[in-house]
């Protein structure tokens, strides 16, 4: 195969393009490129086309240009379009041209009115340059036109209809029945086995109302009825009277907005017997109520075993009345405070207000008060009594470490354990003669120490300055253990004892007092 290789290919004059006797052949990957032009006398075939076109001309050959079409129906094909009358069509750009429509009629106006047509109408649309277009309405089975006119005209049933129902025994609603306003009336009954809606019901409701049901409020005078459910709250706005009601039975909590009453049978005019005072928060009780708690074998209503009715003479009775209150139990009565564990609640009794008469305290004693003063305690020893104690007669041993016999005498005892020094003064006894201005005190006084026992008697005697003391009345066995005197020291008389030489360790003793004021 011979290959030509060349910048430029010319005629052999070279005044021209070269003559290609048998034509060319362009491989796929070959192109013809150039700012010339390519004209040809003969036919150009190819597969494709590239480019807008804008300079194609003399397409005219039919099925070769534009098919072109009127409301769908086909117009024939063509390469030229030429637009008429009030169409505006714009330069190419691009290949792209842009038709408008131009209206130029501005005077012509329309309009409506009606014609008769034997039995339908036309509507007609009428022009001011006297164009015309109709639309005819056909009149339908038992339907007639009447007053057509170039304004309208109306539309009628041809049924003569029916005066009343009675000439049908039985008829019957094709669709909804429309009363427009109005009322049905009769004497009669309406019987529906469907449901009745309507936004009120007036007049008198007799029979059964089975099945009545909904949301809406009703309003009735009497409500008679062998039972009635609720699911939500009843509100009554009046008295509910229950005369002839045996039981009401509440199986969750019943609320009342003001006074509650329970009505007893004490006499005539306004007897509330029991009732519930909501502006005091308080229950309250007429003149002469009584409360029953628990029956027993006295009470009134007794049956036996698990009688439920106390009566009087019931476990306990609380009763009241304008002049009195008080508290009966016909078998024991018990007052318990702390019943859980607090040892340390009171059971006050008052009978004046802020006036206590009797306190007991859980783990403690029991107080005794006089007009609010307390004159008497019980404790783990057992009692103490503040103020006088006068008794017809005492009997049995007193332990007390003084007692004052009348306004003047006392008897006091004391005694102890001390380690013995020979020659250094222990006190075994002492009084403030401030608080008790005993004038003479007469002791006797027992000691041991180890086999020594000794008593004897100290009498002594203090003016608020001095003291002064006389001993006597001295036992003592083998050996006397002490000698005693008496000193005012910073106000307070005191007995002391100085061991004698030879006595050490420990030594008992035991005193009693006696003193005048």
């Amino acid at each position: 195969m011979s290959r030509l290789r060349s910048d430029k290919l010319v005629n052999k004059a070279a005044t021209g393009a070269p003559e290609l006797t048998y034509g060319a052949s362009i491989p796929v990957t070959g192109t013809i490129n150039g700012a010339g032009g390519v004209n040809i006398t003969g036919v150009a075939t190819a597969s494709k086309f590239v480019g807008d076109g804008s300079g194609l001309f003399g397409v005219v050959a039919s099925g070769t240009g534009v098919v072109v079409y009127e409301d769908g129906s086909l117009v024939g094909t063509a390469g030229t379009f030429n637009f008429g009358t009030n169409i505006s069509v714009s330069p190419p750009s691009a290949g792209v041209a842009t038709i408008t429509s131009v209206n130029t009629d501005t005077n012509t106006t329309y309009g409506v009115l009606t014609v008769l047509d034997g039995s339908n109408v036309r509507l007609r649309l009428a022009g001011s340059d006297s164009s015309e277009d109709d639309t005819i309405i056909t009149a339908g089975t038992n339907i007639a036109f009447t007053g057509v006119s170039a304004s309208g005209f109306s539309i009628e049933s041809t049924l003569s209809g029916l005066a009343n129902v009675v000439e049908d025994t039985t008829p019957q609603l094709g669709g909804n029945l429309d009363l427009n306003g109005k009322v049905i009336e009769g004497t009669g009954s309406i019987n529906m086995t469907g449901g009745v809606s309507a936004t009120i019901f007036t007049g008198a409701f007799n029979g059964p109302s089975n099945g009545l049901t909904g949301t809406p409020d009703i309003t009735v005078r009497n409500i008679v009825g062998a039972g009635a459910t609720f699911s939500g709250d009843v509100s009554i706005g009046g008295t509910l009277t229950y005369e002839d009601v045996t039981n009401v039975d509440t199986l969750g909590i019943s609320t009342f907005n003001d006074d509650t009453y329970f009505v007893g049978s004490q006499g005539t005019g306004v007897w509330k017997g029991m009732y519930w005072d909501k502006s005091l928060s308080a229950l309250q009780f007429d003149r002469s109520q009584k409360i029953y708690l628990g029956p027993t074998a006295s009470s009134g209503a007794w049956t036996g075993a698990g009688s439920t009715t106390p009566g009087p003479g019931a476990g306990l009775e609380l009763h009241g009345d304008q002049d009195y209150g008080y508290i009966e139990a016909t078998n024991s009565l018990y007052i318990r405070g702390g019943n859980f564990g607090s040892a340390d609640k009171i059971i006050s009794i008052e009978a004046q207000t802020n006036k206590k008469n009797i306190e007991a305290t859980g783990a403690g004693g029991t107080k005794l008060f006089h007009n609010n003063n307390q004159r008497l305690e019980t404790v783990h020893e057992g009692v103490v009594i503040s103020g006088v104690c006068t008794a017809s007669e005492f009997v049995g041993s007193i332990s007390t470490p003084t007692l004052t016999v009348g306004s003047s005498v006392g008897i006091g005892t004391s005694g102890g354990v001390f380690t013995a020094v020979a020659g250094t003064p222990t006190t075994i006894d002492s009084f403030t003669v401030a608080s008790t201005n005993y004038k003479t005190a007469e002791y006797t006084v027992h000691m041991m120490n180890g086999n020594n026992e000794q008593a004897q008697k100290i009498l002594v005697m203090q003016d608020g300055s001095n003291a002064y003391y006389q001993e006597y009345a001295i036992m003592s066995a083998p050996n006397k253990i002490a000698s005693f005197d008496a000193l005012l020291v910073t106000g307070d008389c005191t007995l002391r004892a100085t061991p004698e030489s030879g006595i050490s360790g420990v030594t008992t003793f035991s005193v009693v007092r006696q003193t005048i004021l």
